[in-house]
């Protein structure tokens, strides 16, 4: 399997290095603060003048404002530039939300909310999880009743990390409750401004990082705004999670902090011998340097399977990619903090890594549970790859 990028391929990601050197602001970079979020004018403008480039729509068709090219690899190499430079990413809005409205929407849905979303004028928060459906997604209980031409929808949605600044709730709720607990779910699109939704802030120990808590209280919606079929959106929630495991470019973290730990080590001494002329130290960034290779091969392996048939997603493969990106960022990270000593437990622009290491610790546990924890993975990767019997 070839992973090089064509020509073709490099000359966009060229351009997109060449734009993130110009227009990247200290108030554009990710600092922790926001989880590479497009929460503030500065980092939505940053994103729009990508949207004014065209970047966006590359690959979507031209009937809902794409470019009408295939190009499933665009929007990896967005993110995976985007990330290294720690820049806002946009994969959840063009990845997980437009990518699953192109299989599963109405032609309603589809115009209405596909080329809004290229040209970045609408923002989007995903609401899945709930206080007891988390990674046991379809435990959830927030339900959506029929009433006419309506739905009513109740429930408290938890962990929503950009509801106080989307313009959209990508919702999945219970629409029959007689069956087994992977039937019976919906996916529907809300606005964040419709009466009866209250959004009270979590705020996390990510240096002034926010989330949300939901609630729905008898908030009417459109039967129109239903994505896909009724009580068949397990499988439409599937798709919109297998391609947020991988067209996030979630192994591209931890290469980007790796990069500056090894400079980090050339510079450092250890009883007045370089570090990196330590034996211990090298196998521990060696060990380091294996797994993160192999998180960027399964990115690249999924990424081809992908772009060979964007019909569907490749589950296992993206399952595979997320569950070894975060072994691999869980494992640099303690290999930091080891080899640092105290110096990796400062914080401060000034300290070594930028006084960041700390709070990527604390990241790397949100990394092992963002979108399947790892024993859900290594379940899902059972079943789906190895076709192991559950029991």
């Amino acid at each position: 399997m070839d992973f090089d990028l064509s020509p073709l391929e490099q000359e966009y990601q060229q351009q997109v290095r060449e734009f993130i050197r110009d227009n990247m602001t200290p108030e554009v970079r990710w600092d922790l603060s926001y989880a590479g979020l497009i929460d503030t004018p500065e980092r939505r403008a940053f994103i729009s003048k990508m949207a004014d480039k065209g970047w966006l729509k590359l690959g979507f068709p031209e009937s809902y404002g794409g470019d009408g090219v295939p190009n499933p690899m665009a929007k990896f190499i967005l993110n995976m530039e985007l990330m290294l430079a720690n820049c806002p990413i946009v994969g959840k809005g063009l990845g997980q939300i437009c990518g699953t409205l192109l299989l599963y929407g109405s032609e309603e849905l589809k115009r209405e909310f596909i080329p809004r979303t290229l040209r970045n004028e609408i923002q989007w928060a995903i609401a899945y999880s709930e206080p007891g459906a988390g990674s046991d997604l379809a435990a959830l209980r927030a339900s959506a009743v029929p009433d006419g031409d309506d739905f009513i929808i109740n429930g408290e949605k938890r962990w929503i990390t950009s509801a106080h600044f989307a313009d959209y709730f990508w919702l999945a709720v219970r629409t029959d409750s007689s069956g087994p607990k992977h039937k019976g779910i919906s996916l529907f699109i809300v606005d964040t401004k419709s009466p009866g939704v209250t959004i009270e802030p979590i705020h996390m120990v990510f240096k002034g990082h926010r989330t949300n808590t939901v609630y729905f209280d008898n908030v009417r919606v459109p039967r129109s705004r239903l994505v896909g079929d009724l009580d068949q959106g397990w499988k439409e929630l599937m798709n919109a999670l297998n391609l947020e495991r991988f067209l996030m470019a979630a192994s591209f973290p931890a290469v980007g902090r790796y990069r500056i730990l090894l400079e980090w080590v050339k510079t450092a001494e250890v009883n007045g011998k370089p570090l990196l002329e330590d034996p211990v130290a090298r196998h521990k960034l060696a060990k380091v340097d294996v797994l993160i290779e192999m998180a960027r091969l399964l990115e690249m392996r999924c990424i081809a399977r992908y772009a060979a048939d964007s019909t569907t997603t490749p589950a296992a493969e993206a399952t595979m990619n997320k569950a070894m990106a975060a072994i691999a960022y869980s494992e640099l990270v303690d290999t930091a903090l080891d080899l640092m000593g105290p110096d990796g437990y400062v914080m401060g622009s000034d300290a070594p890594m930028n006084g960041e290491t700390p709070l990527n610790y604390l990241e790397s546990g949100h990394m092992k549970v963002a979108a399947a924890g790892l024993d859900v993975a290594r379940n899902m990767i059972a079943k789906q790859h190895l076709h192991l019997p559950s029991k």
